[in-house]
């Protein structure tokens, strides 16, 4: 299944993304970021009535985001 999620936070090993979709605890997840993909599963969800799904992805060992690998870009 493939869903479209804003991302709301992000560290080396965990990301928590905003979804209007609920995700399954354990779920396997694969992220597309500006051209480079991370991995991980689904550690927890919580809904809010407004929002939707913030969802908490534990990334993989080998799958870990850096400040160095995605800059944001210059305007």
């Amino acid at each position: 299944m493939r869903l479209v999620a804003n991302l709301e936070e992000i560290s080396g090993r965990v990301a928590v993304v905003l979804s209007e979709n609920e995700m399954q605890r354990g779920c396997p997840v694969a992220m597309s970021i500006k051209g480079s993909d991370l991995y991980g599963q689904v550690e927890s969800a919580s809904h809010d009535e407004i929002l939707g799904w913030f969802v908490k992805i534990q990334l993989h060992q080998d799958s870990y985001w850096s400040g160095q690998r995605f800059l944001p870009e210059q305007i």
